[in-house]
């Protein structure tokens, strides 16, 4: 079972290599720079860029793995590809990004975004409260500097003024 998992990974890894070049591919159809600044070229090509970097690493690193254990008994691997556990934690991701764009307009993108991380980081992923609440402050405080400070783009504020 584990070399199915390692073989999905790397198929998964092409896949998201070949959406990544798209979305790249695409973005020169769109401005780069503005006189405001990064135009939509600009995003969606670093994007791609980032996505496709991934794929190639996600799909790298399962293509050694698979060379690396192509004599590994087929019988020692008994890790299923799809448990109740990891359905349930793809549900959370889903339902709570679900609820954080309900909220976003409400709370505002620091709180919302701080919210999300601390729940991920606490619930799902059973981190410690004070490194959870540390990093939600950082991710969220650090995601708004960057967006709206250095790239001026308009975030959400929220009814509390942050």
């Amino acid at each position: 079972m584990r070399r199915d998992l390692e073989k999905g990974y790397v198929i998964s890894g092409i896949v998201l290599c070949l959406f990544g070049a798209w979305i790249s591919y695409h973005s020169f159809t769109w401005k780069y720079y503005t006189s405001l600044g990064p135009g939509p070229g600009f995003f969606s090509f670093w994007i791609g860029i980032l996505i496709a970097g991934l794929g190639a690493l996600l799909g790298g690193i399962h293509f050694v793995a698979l060379i690396r254990d192509k004599g590994m008994d087929k019988e020692s691997c008994s890790e299923k590809l799809y448990t109740t556990s990891k359905l349930k934690n793809v549900g959370i991701v889903v339902g709570t990004l679900v609820i954080c764009s309900i909220l976003l307009s409400w709370l505002g993108f620091m709180l919302t975004i701080g919210l999300f991380s601390l729940f991920h980081l606490q619930i799902v992923g059973k981190w410690g409260w004070v490194k959870s609440i540390m990093l939600s402050i950082v991710l969220s405080v650090g995601l708004f500097v960057l967006f709206r400070v250095r790239f001026k783009i308009p975030l959400p504020i929220g009814v509390f003024g942050f």
